[in-house]
This record gives structure tokens, sequence and C-alpha cells, in this order.
């Protein structure tokens, strides 16, 4: 870089990176979010079962005593329909609740 210059190292260089990212695949960027799902344990077999056609994935399964609590993490357009199929899946018991990202998130 030294011998080209700036100016020769952005023209040697800048047509070669400029080439890979036209060629390199591309992908959309989908917004995600998080919720926390609790419900009974009955639900809870369909609910794992159902995520894949939501785009949804298991960050994290809690059981006590009373139902099992998950954290998902799914495409931020598709909470509300999930929410829904919650509400079906628990016959209106289940809860859904935005995970709340910390400060510095």
């Amino acid at each position: 870089g030294i011998k080209l210059g700036a100016g020769g190292f952005v023209r040697a260089y800048g047509g070669t990176a400029a080439e890979g990212l036209r060629r390199a695949p591309k992908s959309p960027l989908v917004e995600r979010a998080a919720v926390v799902v609790r419900c009974d344990f009955a639900a809870a077999g369909a609910l794992r079962a159902r995520l894949a056609g939501y785009d949804a994935t298991k960050r994290e399964e809690h059981a006590d005593a009373e139902a099992v609590e998950f954290v998902i993490d799914l495409p931020a357009a598709r909470v509300d329909a999930f929410a829904q199929l919650i509400g079906d899946l628990t016959r209106g018991r289940g809860r859904v609740t935005p995970v709340v990202a910390a400060a510095g998130d």
C-alpha cells in the first residue's frame, strides 16, 4: 500500500472488492423478535412441532410444576400469527410476552 499510495491502493483493490460483493449470494434481512411463551404441558409438544412453520427457533425452555416456558425467536412480522397459534393451542390460557432488549443489546 505504501508504494501505490492511497489512490493507487483503492484503484488496485477496489474493483476486486466490488466484484466479490456483486457475485456474493444475496439473502434478505429479516427483522426478528423474541417472545416468552408460557403454556401447559399438553400444549408444549404441539408448540414444539409447529415452530418450523413460523421460521421460529427455541432459544430456551424451562418448566415448573404448573407450566412450560419457552423463549422463542421468530420473524417480527409473524409474532401476531404466532400469538394466535398459542391462543388456539391453549384455548386462550397460554401467554405470549415480548422480550424487551436490555440497554446496549
